[in-house]
């Protein structure tokens, strides 16, 4: 499950705004809970590097490096924050 490749969801639009990722539902889906999501920096560039062609492990690596963070810790918070969007309808993994 987490070497599956991660996708956007189709349904889900987003604009970046001042660094920040608004993510909101184009059409109504039984998955969503809210509408509407603002990310902090750090998902907001986790948003930006899902594009269906990276792992969750790839996606942490990426943070790790570009942010300081040890891998281990970098992957338990990417992971973490992954799980969230896919559970609440905003990714897909496949």
């Amino acid at each position: 499950m987490n070497g599956n490749l991660i996708h956007k969801k189709s349904s889900v639009g987003f604009k970046i705004i001042d660094g920040k990722a608004f993510l909101i539902f184009l059409e109504a889906s039984p998955a969503a809970n809210e509408v509407f999501y603002i990310l902090n920096d750090t998902g907001t560039r986790i948003w930006q590097l899902i594009n269906g062609k990276r792992t969750r492990q790839d996606i942490a690596k990426m943070i790790a490096d570009e942010f300081g963070l040890k891998t281990a810790e970098a992957t338990i918070e990417t992971v973490a924050f992954i799980k969230q969007l896919l559970s609440k309808g905003l990714a897909v993994s496949s």
